[in-house]
């Protein structure tokens, strides 16, 4: 079970509550209730002692709605063969609601709003843990008359080493929308983030940079239309505690009113 206090405690959203179940073996599970939805590696490592950075990347925040949590089922099965492996993952759920065209994040739904259910799912291979990639997918209606579809694909891949970690990934999305030229418009945006651990004895220590991009609607160029580049610095001095320092710069595309996105962050994580 997880919860999420958000906004300085405005509101405690519930992120992920499920059983599962393993029938026939330990590779094989089947999972019922609030999860997140599987796609892309980013819902492993958003959480704030696990993440290296403090903000997320835009693609995250403004096409893949946020924590991605959906109610429904989901299978899992992933090979325990030793050094090459492969994990599939495939969900039927209640799908995103009828704000997806506004605003992906107000779009999770807690209870649905048509008959209609999302299909979704990645298939991701991996090599003995030093470098994994994926393709994900999800589709389904929006709306409450289920007129308007939504479709999304992503990629993702990262690489562990003693002295580098990278991560990256792609997401675009298709959203019907009788107000959008021809119908429907896309959104898509990308992140690449590099960490390095520092040679500090007795310490985890280490430093990371980020670069990605986001289109949240390629009907129009605006000011949201957008880059960044975030630099930091992570320190763990133990289990239950984690400091992080971020700089991050955002690049407008196209003049227009935006709020100014330009921050120095420090975040201190307490675990228990």
């Amino acid at each position: 079970m997880e919860f999420e206090w958000e906004h300085g405690g405005d509101t405690v959203e519930v992120d992920q509550v499920f059983l599962d179940f393993h029938p026939f073996t330990a590779d094989l599970s089947i999972r019922f209730g609030r999860f997140y939805a599987p796609f892309g590696m980013e819902r492993h490592v958003w959480y704030p002692p696990v993440s290296k950075s403090i903000t997320r990347p835009l693609v995250f925040r403004e096409v893949v709605p946020g924590n991605w949590y959906e109610t429904g089922a989901m299978v899992i099965w992933r090979s325990n063969d030793e050094g090459f492996g492969v994990e599939v993952e495939a969900a039927v759920t209640n799908g995103l609601g009828a704000d997806l065209a506004l605003d992906p994040r107000t779009a999770r739904q807690t209870q649905d709003g048509n008959r209609n259910k999302m299909l979704s799912g990645r298939v991701g291979v991996h090599d003995q843990q030093l470098w994994t990639c994926g393709v994900s997918f999800a589709s389904g209606n929006y709306d409450l008359a289920d007129d308007d579809a939504f479709r999304y694909i992503g990629l993702d891949f990262g690489l562990d080493l003693e002295m580098l970690e990278l991560d990256a990934e792609w997401v675009s999305s298709e959203v019907d929308s009788s107000a959008a030229p021809g119908g429907s418009f896309e959104r898509d945006g990308w992140y690449l983030q590099a960490f390095v651990p520092l040679p500090i004895e007795d310490h985890d220590f280490g430093c990371f940079a980020r670069f990605d991009s986001v289109d949240p609607d390629d009907s129009v160029r605006d000011a949201a239309d957008r880059n960044a580049a975030s630099i930091g610095l992570r320190w763990v001095p133990s289990a239950q505690v984690t400091f992080k320092l971020e700089y991050q710069k955002v690049d407008h595309q196209s003049p227009g009113v935006w709020p100014g996105e330009d921050l120095f962050a420090f975040q201190a994580v307490l675990d228990f």
